[in-house]
């Protein structure tokens, strides 16, 4: 989104002064190099100068711009009749470049001479005499400034003699004036001429303090580096602990954040980084564009008015408003008091609780989809609560009746389904927490393993250790999203009789202290394994294989899958892109040739059968 909000940087931004005026001209080309060529410059109506230069429809003003290269005015044209760059105001003819600008030339009756175009400028050189910026034509300065009392204030004084200076290091932070003083008089600092005097920093004269404040963005761009150090008083923040701590690990946000406030924060990161005072230019490592949350409305057909769902009425075939009859359209719009489709959370909260809601929130769909938030999708959380809730109580029953209970006969084969269970499932949950925060999977996997164990009578609960590391496990895994249930549901299990797992668990901590639970060392791992980002076999490995996979090792264990050579046999393997997930999983990419991959379905299937007619081993 940022790339295309800023656009391509392939041209220059530069300055051309007015001709016998003050000021200049803002241009924007991506042919600098052929800058000493140009002949006129053109402007659209409604732009600075055509307001500045009093006329009608399309003309020449009697103002020109001064070409500083080779110091020839060029005529200023008022006109809709040619294309302007995206985000410019002005452009710089050369006829004998663009066809454009020949024919405008030509209905004008500017001269073109076709001999310049053999002419040769180094473009490097050209820029940097007109003191170019190699930018988009879209981008312009941020103007940080606004006319409040309120917001922080710029710390710059102007001095009839000195002109701007900054304010002495030793006088920041500037505070504001109080705000009854301000108010009393006005809405903005002019209004507070006590505080507007000061002195120079520079000949200690009398000087008056800049009058605007800055814009929030300018705070917000880098309140995050502000976290990491927040009582220093005589910096912004210790370069040190921005060394150890930076960039972020995960920035989330709305769609509306990835073109200002996460542009600005990076704007002011680059900044940063480029005088040395962070690690990293880039200052998140991850974006989470999170959906929106929508509502059911109501909306009668024939006056658009929005009606709340107390006044529909669905008795009948179609619904309608139950005051009038007249039928009513249902959609899902974005949460409104004016659509009368929103949500009042103390009342969720009074009805369900915290936890609840919120597993309610995360449970449907995934945090970066849009949300229709009905409650008919409520059943299917809150009956997996009161599911894992009976599991506790009933464990708990189990292992005070342990001596009545026999040892199941088949005990060995379901400690080993439980202990599968639980290493399925925790991979997933690990895996959904910390790489692709898909919470939604995070809730449909503990279902799944609550789903799983439940199977087991109280005989199994009462005797093996694998159901115990599993409850224990989910009850962990539990916390962050549902930290108050997790508690009452770890209160439940650390008081049961004869556990068995004290060297894995301290049951004498809370579940959100225990360290989070791993997957047993003797249980396959997972390397994906995909050609040109596109998944073709997932092979088993060992943990160990996993602690010491390189690109070159990955590589030679996706090409051992038949899957994968139905590719690499077409093309040689370009480059591998290996991810590990330390403990869970790997996945590694191998690039080839797209256009050298000619085989189609039958091919396709006809080498997996002799694949394994070979006995290939995935």
């Amino acid at each position: 989104m940022q790339k295309g909000w800023i656009g391509s940087c392939d041209g220059v931004s530069f300055e051309f002064p007015l001709d016998n005026e003050e000021g200049e001209v803002t241009l924007w080309t991506d042919k600098p190099e052929l800058i000493p060529r140009a002949k006129f410059v053109a402007v659209p109506p409604g732009s600075v100068l055509d307001l500045e230069n009093k006329g009608e429809g399309n003309r020449k003003l009697d103002v020109y711009v001064r070409n500083t290269l080779t110091g020839k005015l060029l005529p200023v044209y008022i006109t809709d009749e040619l294309p302007y760059h995206e985000g410019s105001e002005a452009r710089i003819g050369i006829p004998d470049v663009y066809e454009c600008d020949v024919s405008f030339a030509q209905r004008v009756g500017i001269p073109v001479d076709t001999t310049e175009q053999d002419s040769e400028f180094d473009r490097e050189l050209i820029i940097k005499k007109i003191k170019g910026r190699v930018t988009s034509s879209k981008i312009r300065d941020w103007l940080i400034s606004r006319q409040r009392h309120w917001g922080t204030p710029i710390p710059m004084v102007h001095c009839n003699k000195c002109g701007v200076q900054p304010v002495a290091c030793d006088q920041l932070p500037v505070e504001l004036p109080p705000a009854n003083t301000v108010l009393e008089k006005g809405s903005q600092l002019s209004s507070s001429e006590e505080w507007i005097s000061t002195s120079c920093p520079n000949c200690g004269g009398p000087a008056r303090r800049d009058q605007d404040t800055m814009d929030t963005f300018v705070d917000s761009s880098w309140y995050y580096l502000r976290y990491l150090d927040p009582h220093n008083q005589h910096e912004p923040f210790n370069k040190t602990t921005a060394s150890k701590l930076m960039p972020v690990d995960i920035y989330i946000g709305g769609k509306e954040h990835a073109v200002l406030h996460l542009y600005y924060a990076r704007f002011m990161s680059y900044f940063l980084h480029s005088l040395g005072w962070l690690p990293d230019s880039e200052p998140f490592r991850r974006l989470v564009v999170q959906g929106m949350v929508m509502g059911k409305t109501y909306r009668v057909q024939t006056t658009g008015k929005y009606i709340p769902a107390s006044d529909v009425d669905r008795s009948g075939k179609k619904a309608v408003e139950r005051s009038t009859g007249q039928v009513v359209v249902e959609s899902w719009e974005k949460m409104s008091k004016s659509k009368h489709n929103g949500v009042d959370p103390g009342q969720m909260f009074k009805e369900y609780g915290i936890d609840s809601t919120r597993l309610l929130m995360l449970g449907s769909v995934a945090p970066t989809s849009q949300r229709n938030w009905d409650d008919a999708t409520f059943p299917g959380v809150l009956n997996w609560q009161h599911k894992l809730w009976l599991t506790v109580q009933e464990f708990r029953k189990a292992r005070s009746e342990a001596e009545t209970l026999q040892i199941p006969a088949d005990i060995a084969a379901a400690e080993a389904s439980l202990r599968d269970s639980r290493n399925y499932y925790l991979r997933g949950i690990t895996m959904s927490y910390q790489v692709t925060h898909q919470f939604n999977r995070v809730i449909s996997k503990m279902q799944g393993l609550t789903g799983d164990i439940r199977r087991f009578g109280a005989e199994y609960k009462a005797h093996c250790v694998e159901f115990e590391r599993a409850l224990a496990m989910q009850v962990v895994a539990l916390a962050p999203i549902a930290p108050h249930f997790s508690a009452e549901l770890w209160a439940g299990l650390a008081t049961s009789a004869g556990l068995k797992t004290t060297s894995e668990f301290n049951w004498s901590r809370p579940a959100h202290l225990q360290a989070w639970p791993c997957l047993d060392s003797d249980y396959k791992r997972e390397l994906t394994c995909s050609v040109n980002m596109a998944v073709k076999d997932t092979l088993k490995i060992s943990q160990e294989q996993l602690e010491q996979m390189t690109e070159s090792s990955a590589t030679k264990l996706a090409l051992s899958s038949s899957e994968v050579r139905l590719y690499t046999d077409q093309s040689p393997v370009l480059q591998t892109r290996l991810k590990i997930y330390p403990g869970l999983c790997a996945v590694v990419d191998l690039s080839v040739d797209h256009t050298k991959l000619q085989f189609d379905k039958e091919h396709h299937k006809k080498k997996r059968k002799q694949a394994r007619k070979k006995g290939v081993n995935k």
